[in-house]
């Protein structure tokens, strides 16, 4: 996403690399993800069948972008709890 981009530009430009560890998520997976939500739900959303009320919640239209996105966010709250859990923050 452009906006974590920017945020690793600043990072570079005020020479902070140095002084910071940088993580890089991956997605989640299907099963980590389906652990938490409804298979069912996980599939339509996945296959973009999501019920029109349900994608209203979110406030996006559908796309395969959005479905990449939220398992990167996904994935990147499960990067910061094993960070978190490894060094006993």
């Amino acid at each position: 996403m452009a906006k974590f981009i920017k945020v690793m530009d600043w990072i570079v430009r005020d020479n902070l690399l140095e002084s910071i560890q940088v993580f890089q998520p991956t997605e989640a997976s299907y099963e980590a993800v389906t652990q938490i939500h409804d298979c069912n739900y996980i599939d339509s959303f996945i296959s973009g069948n999501a019920p029109l009320h349900e994608m209203r919640k979110t406030g996006f239209h559908w796309s395969e972008g959005l479905v990449k996105r939220c398992f990167l966010e996904v994935g990147m709250v499960l990067c910061g709890y094993l960070f978190k859990i490894s060094f006993e923050i």
